[in-house]
């Protein structure tokens, strides 16, 4: 896709049959992963840890072995000779089900325990933030 503004992130993206991010190491929760399970695209990613945490596989996209250059070229033929299981699966993608806030709550849990914080002293994402 190249670079475009961040208001056309979502447009974009949506326009997009299957996003693939073949990852040869591991991620930290990359930005466009994100941005295309918010877009309800349906992606193909690599084993990594960082992506695998977010793609429910035949749900939101496909998930194969790092590296496995014969598996995603598999996976590409396989889609195209059967079309309609791959836009069952882009129609029915339910989408990125967290928010930038729940997202947030949920770090700041992590951390809290990490701390060794009992969980009512847990920080939590503002009321006014929970949608």
């Amino acid at each position: 896709c190249g670079s475009f503004k961040h208001d056309q992130v979502y447009e974009i993206l949506s326009r997009i049959d299957l996003l693939s991010i073949p990852s040869i190491w591991h991620e930290n929760a990359p930005l466009v992963l994100l941005n295309g399970l918010a877009s309800k695209t349906p992606v193909a990613i690599s084993q990594a840890k960082g992506m695998t945490e977010f793609v429910e596989p035949g749900k939101t996209g496909y998930v194969l072995p790092m590296g496995d250059i014969p598996a995603m070229t598999h996976l590409f033929e396989h889609l195209l000779a059967n079309r309609g299981e791959f836009f069952a699966l882009a129609r029915s993608h339910p989408g990125y089900k967290e928010s930038r806030q729940s997202y947030g709550a949920e770090v700041a849990k992590v951390y809290g325990r990490l701390l060794g914080l009992p969980s009512e002293n847990q920080p939590t994402a503002p009321r006014s933030m929970n949608a």
